[in-house]
């Protein structure tokens, strides 16, 4: 007889389809996260019959969330990721000429290392996280 945990593994296994059909008929948005967790179980980590990756996999969700929102309550961005003070420097450059122009790419480049420095603590965080699963 075949083990139901190994069958709640992400793939296409008789139980996780029968599981998906009952939540199409109950609410179509949960089966659709379950169709999402057949397909990129694996590839992000996360396997039902192994309870322990989903604490892991929640860890993960939750650093990848903090760094995110972190950088909003740090300084004031826009979409593009440069300090607003830095869009205000980019009119006043362009009417004090050249030497404004380097302080605004001065501004830039000091915020694309803290952005540099910030994606390489996430990055060294997230494999230090994976080691445990690759083993």
């Amino acid at each position: 007889m075949n083990d139901l945990r190994a069958q709640l593994s992400p793939g296409w296994s008789g139980v996780n389809i029968a599981i998906t059909v009952v939540l199409f008929l109950i609410a179509w948005p949960l089966a659709l996260l379950m169709v999402g967790y057949i397909v990129w179980g694996q590839r992000i980590g996360l396997d039902f019959a192994r309870p322990e990756t989903i604490s892991h996999v929640g860890r993960r969700l939750s650093g990848a969330w903090r760094a995110g929102t972190g950088s909003w309550s740090r300084d004031a961005t826009l979409s593009t990721g440069t300090p607003t003070d830095v869009r205000m420097n980019e009119t006043r450059a362009s009417e004090a000429g050249s030497d404004a122009s380097d302080a605004t790419l001065r501004a830039e480049r000091d915020a694309l290392a803290r952005e540099r420095v910030a994606f390489e603590k996430e990055r060294r965080e997230w494999r230090e996280s994976r080691e445990p699963l690759d083993s």
